[in-house]
């Protein structure tokens, strides 16, 4: 290199060798392959930091800025075989300079691996050599560290801690060291020099004053899954005392990225991964410290830092539990409680923007967590620690499910104040899906999402309470009457057939959550009754529970309804059903009304409420219809109150307004191919309907005005009609008896129906293509025969095509008699017009 001195000038100033070297290194790197480039910037370069150095020890080569390129591009001069002395010098400085300063050392370990990544690319037919040259500089690191590591060791006696872990340099220390930081920095140095490390790091652990509080270096975070307990404590409580979090700008100054995804491949259990190095670290074999040890570096780091390392495509963390999870049947409680930790953590630092970071369907992830928390108490004789945890897990994801805007909960109120608040929160959010899953559109993702969260939170709350129902001490009797009356709705519900809504997910979830739900109903009834008669009356009073009972009768899934007969006739061994509904009538009734309003709800909706109709036709008709409207039924007691009275009256509402549902349900269906079952449902309601209709004259309804009392009757005629049309005879046979009744009914209190009405009525009896023989016709005409009360309809009607309407056939005799009547009247000046043609317009 000595040839090249005539090219330096020794009136020079300092700023004309930085350009001129500067210059040459613009050279070189636009110039890589010509070796005469590269000669002239290293012989310029050496002598320029030589003389720096000289001249100002204090700045050092890598840590002052304007000096940092130059010096990293004359890293190759490591390579050179039997250096000279100017050489050699420029080692020492460089070592020395790397002992004493860390900030040289951060610099240095960025800066070499950008020069093996641009060497890479510039180099592409030497790589090998490219590859050698790093190799051999990394053993060079390694090499240096060590002697450093051994000084320690030697003089840990005369070592100040404080030295170890400091920025700042200690020119005064009889040992002053980088190394022990830089292994932190370079965390591959523990691979070889761990047993050093940790001799060191055990020496001062005590001393309270050792601990990284101000910066984050990647092999703290290692150290945190240490295989040694007091090391990864060490790490830990380093990280408990920093004073700001991770952010990007730091977490990009050091690599970071290795370190962690070496963590998270520890965590999935990776063999064959490209960094094979990553995957040596001396990590702790105990899967909750693991756990632990990611919840502490979680704790530090903020969401962008997060979202840069924890949630990688190959790497995510979610996607690692999940994984986890779902592989282990019997995970043990120590670890669900710190998964549970770190996801605390994540739910914390990110909000409501977590389900959009997570890139992974939130309902198997999180159903896995409730499925494994269900298993540990399950294998658990105690599981109160795991309780409280997960309470508060449950009270963070409360509080991110997307569109709800909820007020907090303390996180001091108790466990069963969380719980029920949950449910009164969500306590329709199954109605919504199961309306949601017959629909025939697809939900946006926020009010997708929202449903999802809402129902996954609600039902795993429900089934958590009723695997802990206490059945024996009657201080839980309100929270157990509270719990039942969660479920009204989900008895009522069937499971929906696959393939019919576009939301694949939902209806899975749904018909899953359903099953799950059926069969802890179904233990609950079983374990119910084997309990003494006296104590279930203690622990869930009667009148209390006759609502949730009423539900279960109902209920489509048959071992609900025979559970409960048979809990019943266990408190009322003689006359159950009367006794029951004496006992307890407002409950009951008030439960019948609720399932009739959600049966009507839901059929308008077209949700499939077949199952639901038959139910309730036949438990109405065989459990209910004696003890209410009997011979010996509450609605005979002339004592009532008025509030009874008018709770009976709501009772006759209710059932006429289910009547019409049913029948308009199907009134679009009578000229399509209606099913067998279809048939028998609406012939076993008309035949219901006729023998309710009766009641009308009950003295319970003495109070009760006429119109109010036969206007939900007249509702119902109106979606008869078309009914009528139909080719089943029996069908016809029943609903025409049913018209017939109600007209009569109409008639017996002077009310007529509307002219359309009537006109609808008349001409499905005299259309040549209607199914009504001879004998029905005449039935019909006789109780349409008092409800004409206009006069133009009248002689619109007599003016029509006499063949349609006025034909002299048996069949019409009855209609035209009472229209020549009426017409008489008014011929002769009678304008009077009697009670019975009163009209009257139902809303």
């Amino acid at each position: 290199m000595d040839s090249l001195n005539g090219f330096r000038s020794n009136e020079e100033t300092p700023s004309d060798q930085y350009n001129r070297v500067i210059e040459l290194l613009q050279r070189k790197q636009e110039s890589p392959h010509v070796k005469l480039c590269t000669m002239q910037f290293l012989e310029e370069a050496l002598h320029y930091v030589i003389n720096c150095h000289r001249e100002n020890p204090s700045r050092h080569l890598f840590c002052t800025s304007e000096l940092t390129a130059i010096t990293i591009e004359m890293l190759p001069l490591f390579a050179i075989p039997n250096p000279e002395l100017m050489i050699i010098q420029f080692r020492q400085i460089i070592e020395e300079e790397l002992r004493q300063c860390f900030l040289c050392v951060k610099v240095f370990h960025a800066e070499q691996k950008q020069l093996y990544q641009r060497y890479v690319k510039v180099y592409t037919n030497e790589k090998e050599n490219a590859d050698k040259f790093f190799t051999n500089l990394k053993k060079w690191i390694k090499s240096r560290v060590l002697g450093e590591l051994e000084m320690i060791k030697q003089n840990l006696e005369q070592v100040d801690p404080l030295q170890l872990i400091r920025l700042e340099n200690f020119p005064n220390s009889a040992v002053t060291t980088t190394a022990f930081l830089e292994v932190l920095l370079d965390p591959m140095l523990l691979i070889s020099l761990n047993n050093l490390f940790v001799e060191i790091l055990l020496h001062f652990k005590a001393d309270e004053s050792f601990k990284l509080t101000c910066y984050y270096l990647p092999g703290i975070f290692v150290v945190a899954l240490h295989e040694k307990a007091e090391v990864r404590n060490w790490a830990r409580l380093s990280l408990q005392r920093m004073t700001k979090p991770l952010d990007m700008k730091e977490f990009q100054s050091c690599n970071f990225t290795s370190s962690i995804q070496a963590i998270l491949q520890k965590l999935k259990g990776l063999d064959n991964t490209p960094d094979k190095a990553s995957i040596q670290f001396i990590l702790t074999k105990d899967l909750a410290e693991a756990w632990k040890g990611v919840k502490f570096i979680l704790s530090v780091m903020d969401q962008n830092t997060i979202l840069k390392s924890f949630f990688e495509r190959d790497l995510n963390i979610i996607l690692i539990l999940c994984d986890f999870l779902q592989s282990f049947s019997n995970i043990k409680e120590p670890i669900f409680i710190e998964i549970l930790g770190c996801l605390e953590i994540l739910l914390d630092k990110f909000g409501i923007q977590f389900w959009y970071s997570i890139s992974y369907p939130p309902i198997p992830f999180f159903q896995s967590l409730f499925t494994a928390r269900s298993s540990i108490r399950t294998n658990s004789s105690s599981s109160k620690k795991l309780d409280g945890i997960f309470i508060k897990f449950l009270l963070k994801l409360r509080q991110i499910i997307p569109n709800r805007d909820i007020k907090p909960l303390d996180e001091t109120a108790s466990e069963e104040t969380i719980m029920m608040t949950i449910l009164a929160e969500n306590q329709n959010v199954m109605e919504d899906i199961y309306i949601e899953c017959h629909s025939s559109s697809y939900l946006v993702n926020n009010s997708r999402l929202n449903l999802q969260l809402r129902g996954l939170l609600w039902t795993n709350v429900i089934i958590d309470m009723f695997e802990g129902l206490i059945l024996f001490d009657e201080y839980y009797a309100e929270n157990n009457v509270r719990l039942l009356k969660c479920i009204h709705k989900i008895i009522l519900m069937d499971t929906i057939e696959t393939g019919r809504h576009l939301d694949k997910d939902l209806l899975a979830f749904f018909n899953d959550s359903l099953m799950k739900l059926q069969k802890l109903m179904n233990r609950f009834l079983k374990k119910l009754y084997e309990k003494d008669s006296r104590i279930i009356a203690s622990v869930l009073p009667i009148h209390e529970i006759s609502s949730s009972m009423v539900h279960f009768l109902f209920s489509t899934n048959g071992s609900f309804m025979i559970e409960c007969l048979t809990l019943l006739k266990k408190l009322y061994p003689m006359n159950t059903y009367a006794e029951w509904v004496q006992q307890c009538t407002t409950p009951i009734i008030e439960g019948i009304l609720d399932i009739l309003n959600t049966f009507v709800k839901w059929t308008d909706i077209r949700c499939d409420t077949f199952k639901l109709a038959g139910s309730i036709q036949q438990v109405l008709l065989n459990v209910f219809s004696s003890p209410i409207f009997g011979d010996k039924g509450i609605s005979k007691n002339h004592s009532l109150s008025q509030d009874i009275i008018l709770l009976i009256f709501r009772y006759w509402k209710g059932l006429w307004h289910a009547f019409t549902h049913v029948f308009k349900k199907y009134d679009d269906l009578v000229f399509a191919t209606v099913h067998r079952e279809v048939i028998t449902q609406i012939s076993s309601y008309a035949e219901f309907a006729i023998a309710i209709l009766k009641q009308h004259s009950n003295p319970v309804f003495s109070t009760i005005d006429p119109e109010d009392l036969t206007h939900p009757c007249y509702q119902t005629l109106k979606y008869i009609i078309g009914l009528l049309e139909c080719n089943n005879r029996d069908l016809i046979k029943r609903l025409l008896q049913l018209t017939c009744d109600i007209l009569y009914v109409l008639t017996k209190y002077k009310l007529t129906i509307e002219n359309t009405l009537y006109v609808k009525l008349m001409r499905v009896s005299n259309e040549s293509e209607s199914h009504l023989n001879g004998e029905e016709r005449n039935d019909l005409h006789t109780a349409l025969s008092k409800h004409v009360s206009n006069e133009h309809l009248i002689g619109s009607m007599c003016e029509d095509n006499e063949s349609s309407y006025m034909d002299t056939s048996s069949s019409s005799n009855h209609f035209t008699e009472p229209i020549k009547e009426y017409k008489k009247s008014i011929k002769h000046g009678n304008e009077k017009k009697k009670k019975v043609y009163k009209k009257v317009r139902f809303a």
